[in-house]
């Protein structure tokens, strides 16, 4: 029993593809680029899924002349972005820039104790970034021994952290020899490789709001980072700093509808403030605001992501912010307000995952014949 135990454990743990959703499938990708690609990129994207929706490495290279990888994550915290630009350079990357967004949930200041939001709802795939001695340190941070198990439990024993996909996958694998995870990761590898760690997405012919009338209706709020939030950013610039790379921290915009309530609950004056005071804490800090009016409905997937159109758009601007911090006396300019969404031409090189998933399905089709 123990053998067969093991075995299967290290087949489940050699073959996580054919059973991870699409935010760890992700997360495993980013972490081999990390130690990979990522060597040899003079700029690279750090943050979450705003940043991996909407922004497109090929774009900033044409414009500034800089080989561009997006190492930025789904779900991706202050804390991920910080281990990740870690590995990255203990794995030999030396970028000129760095691009860098951090939408973390704040914290409301009456519970000024509450540590580590952010953590607990990505505990699937924080198992697919962290070593033991980085899992250590993220449950010291957030005071949280169980947290540090969890992740342990679920490293070592991968059928466990995979059960959910396993249910659905398992019998579809002994069956087809394939699954539906396993086919979505092949197409997701390939649009992930092409777009240098980018995952672009369709435009949608009907894109209805998911913010409810009530949502709206909520209160003013003054909030503050999270303390893990606020550790780790730090750490991050700190690293950043002492290796001499350029920080642009990257504010991206959203749908009218998410942005109005941003603004409602005090979300968007949180964020600015955020970013005035890492400015005012790292010198050499530039903001790249991009919540500039003209992002209509049309330009995202949901709420909060671009699609392929509203990412070119985005990312050209960004390279012209970024181009111009480069310059000599850029640095200068320590506040940079994007121009309000001008469609520009989607360059060739663009794939997007609708394209990806039917250029797999033809590479299938082809060995099958």
């Amino acid at each position: 029993m123990l053998a067969i135990v093991v075995a299967f454990e290290a087949y489940v743990g050699a073959y996580g593809e054919a059973f991870s959703e699409f935010s760890a499938a992700d997360w495993r990708l980013t972490r081999r680029a990390a130690s990979h690609e990522a060597r040899e990129a003079e700029i690279l994207g750090f943050g979450d899924s705003l940043l991996k929706f909407g922004l497109l490495p090929e774009s900033i290279e044409r414009q500034t002349g800089l080989k561009t990888f997006n190492l930025s994550i789904l779900g991706g915290q202050a804390a991920s972005s910080y281990f990740l630009l870690r590995l990255s350079l203990e794995s030999g990357a030396r970028p000129k820039a760095i691009l860098l967004d951090c939408q973390d949930l704040p914290s409301k200041p009456t519970f000024p104790d509450v540590r580590g939001l952010g953590l607990a709802p990505h505990v699937r795939c924080w198992p697919e970034l962290l070593g033991v001695r980085e899992a250590a340190e993220l449950a010291w941070s957030g005071r949280d021994a169980s947290f540090f198990g969890t992740i342990l439990v679920r490293s070592f024993l991968p059928s466990f952290n995979v059960r959910r996909e396993l249910r659905s996958g398992l019998g579809q694998l002994v069956r087809k020899g394939d699954t539906t995870a396993w086919r979505q990761q092949r197409a997701q590898a390939r649009n992930w490789q092409l777009n240098r760690g980018t995952l672009v997405m369709a435009p949608k012919p009907t894109n209805p709001t998911k913010i409810t009338p009530d949502r709206m209706a909520e209160p003013w709020e003054e909030w503050s980072p999270d303390p893990v939030t606020s550790e780790y950013l730090r750490k991050f610039f700190a690293l950043a700093s002492g290796a001499g790379i350029r920080v642009f921290w990257v504010i991206p915009p959203t749908s009218p509808e998410h942005e109005g309530l941003r603004v409602k609950t005090g979300q968007h004056a949180y964020y600015t403030k955020l970013a005035e005071d890492l400015r005012a804490e790292f010198p050499g800090m530039v903001v790249i605001d991009g919540r500039a009016p003209g992002y209509g409905r049309g330009v995202f997937i949901d709420d909060s992501h671009l699609d392929r159109v509203g990412a070119v758009a985005f990312t050209s601007d960004v390279a012209e912010a970024v181009a111009r911090g480069m310059a000599p006396g850029g640095e200068t300019e320590r506040w940079v307000a994007l121009p309000p969404f001008r469609e520009r031409p989607v360059p060739g090189l663009v794939e997007d995952m609708d394209e990806s998933r039917l250029a797999m399905g033809a590479a299938k089709g082809r060995a099958r014949r």
